[in-house]
């Protein structure tokens, strides 16, 4: 029953994962917008999930001995072996954070 149960939780989180959908590991969550445009500029900064999530992005950038960056401004800190390893454009699994948590 355990295996069952283990190949079950574990195909709900690849399907999650292969939908784009990120975990969030904070207590934070979305935030709502004050003003009244649902489209503004300032609606779509509120909406963005704050803290950290472990999800599948590409890497726009890398900053030595251990950074990777996403376009999205969030941050990711690896081994310095997989940091070598890692090519930019190819997508990584890491918990992405935004700079300074």
């Amino acid at each position: 029953m355990s295996t069952m149960l283990t190949r079950t939780a574990l195909f709900v989180v690849l399907a999650a994962q292969g939908a784009c959908i990120a975990i969030p590991l904070g207590k934070q969550g979305p935030t709502r917008p004050e003003s009244g445009d649902p489209g503004g500029a300032e609606a779509r900064a509120a909406t963005r999930r704050d803290g950290s999530a472990f999800g599948l992005k590409p890497v726009f950038g890398k900053q030595p001995p251990s950074l990777l960056l996403a376009r999205d401004g969030t941050q990711c800190t690896v081994s310095e072996e997989r940091f070598e390893r890692t090519i930019i454009g190819r997508s990584v699994w890491c918990i992405w954070t935004q700079p300074g948590e």
